[in-house]
């Protein structure tokens, strides 16, 4: 969001500091110019880390600029109406190219549209207008969706610095509606109170959805339609509390939102081997794989699966395999050993044990397995 901060700097020299009438009109552009340039390197970096890190950056192949242009008109008066209305917010919203109705990308840009042509009517008589509309539409240029980053569709903390404009434009307002008339202090005030009032009983509401992760996902599903990632950390949470069967359901659900989830395809194979319904974990994690193909958690998982299966040589290639996508892995290491020892190799089987150890020193699980190791070599 910091990437804006000269452009917002811009619109405070439109207004309120009307550095445009001071007779130096390149002034203001001269002294912003390496703070220019340090939003563009921001934002090259930002694109890099994400991508790096893993994070999603869709390509105009993958989303055409239609419809990003469609997902952000809704991101703006979706943004606004929970300004005025902040009722049904979640830790995270589904992405909903495939859903949103023309009408309602019609409606959205229609609005923004007329508001955007009532500030520049009315522009000389209330020049804060424009500075606090630009200020929203621009704030929200980088994380509306243009460029496209992660899995959500709108996100609620994208709004703090944003909203700052929109509050500009109240505050201006109602204080020019009440000029000069009787008890305005004492309406304001009163009004000023109610609002904090009802605002102070949402927000108690909305924290105690935080109580719990449980909570958190649950509130999550309950106000957004096809949230899968909420269904998915639900799923989680109950798989870990021994609920097989209700994480099972809640993980087929979860593909069926969003069937491109190598995670989901992952932890849905983890839950049902543990049910013993081995060919429809081996079926999911192939589908994680292809879906994923860098994926070292499921390349570690296939093999477990296929060493429980003794198919052990096919284990030892996607043990490998996942060791390569992460070096850091002391569970592949692990089980690679075990893997071994089931072959015979106990060599192999004590190398790799020393390895797991050397990244997570101390476990008994790994200890226990390099002791074997070593004394079925009759050492």
């Amino acid at each position: 969001m910091a990437v804006t901060l000269p452009f917002v700097m811009f619109l405070l020299d439109y207004w309120p500091l009307a550095r445009g009438a001071s007779g130096k009109p390149g002034l203001p552009i001269l002294e912003k110019i390496p703070l220019l340039v340090m939003s563009a390197a921001s934002c090259a970096v930002t694109v890099i880390a994400q991508h790096r890190g893993g994070a999603l950056v869709r390509t105009v192949v993958e989303l055409p600029l239609l419809s990003r242009g469609g997902n952000s008109v809704i991101a703006y008066e979706l943004y606004l109406r929970e300004m005025f209305w902040p009722a049904g917010l979640s830790v995270f919203y589904p992405q909903a190219y495939d859903s949103l109705p023309s009408w309602e990308i019609v409606g959205a840009a229609l609005l923004l549209l007329v508001l955007s042509t009532m500030v520049w009517k009315f522009r000389k008589r209330f020049p804060w207008t424009v500075t606090g509309w630009l200020w929203y539409l621009g704030t929200l240029v980088p994380v509306i969706g243009l460029i496209k980053v992660g899995e959500q569709f709108i996100a609620d903390r994208y709004t703090y610095l944003p909203f700052v404009g929109l509050f500009l434009i109240l505050s201006w307002g109602v204080a020019e509606g009440v000029r000069g008339r009787r008890h305005a202090s004492a309406i304001l005030a009163f009004a000023a109170l109610a609002i904090i009032g009802c605002l102070g009983y949402v927000t108690h509401n909305q924290v105690g959805y935080w109580k719990n992760d449980e909570t958190l996902n649950r509130h999550a599903i309950e106000v957004t339609r096809g949230n899968w990632l909420a269904k998915h950390n639900l799923a989680s949470i109950l798989a870990g509390q021994g609920r097989i069967e209700e994480a099972v359901a809640l993980y087929r659900g979860s593909i069926r939102d969003n069937s491109l989830s190598a995670g989901t395809h992952n932890d849905l194979a983890v839950v049902l081997g543990k049910q013993g319904r081995f060919d429809e974990a081996y079926d999911h994690l192939r589908t994680a794989l292809q879906l994923n193909p860098g994926y070292a958690e499921a390349c570690n998982n296939l093999g477990l699966l296929l060493s429980m299966r003794n198919r052990l040589e096919e284990a030892e290639k996607y043990f490998v395999m996942a060791i390569r996508l992460k070096p850091v892995y002391p569970d592949a290491y692990y089980n690679l050993g075990l893997n071994d020892l089931k072959r015979g190799r106990f060599g192999e089987a004590a190398t790799h044990f020393r390895e797991a150890l050397r990244w997570n020193p101390g476990d008994r699980d790994i200890l226990e397995g390099l002791q074997e190791a070593i004394s079925r070599q009759g050492r």
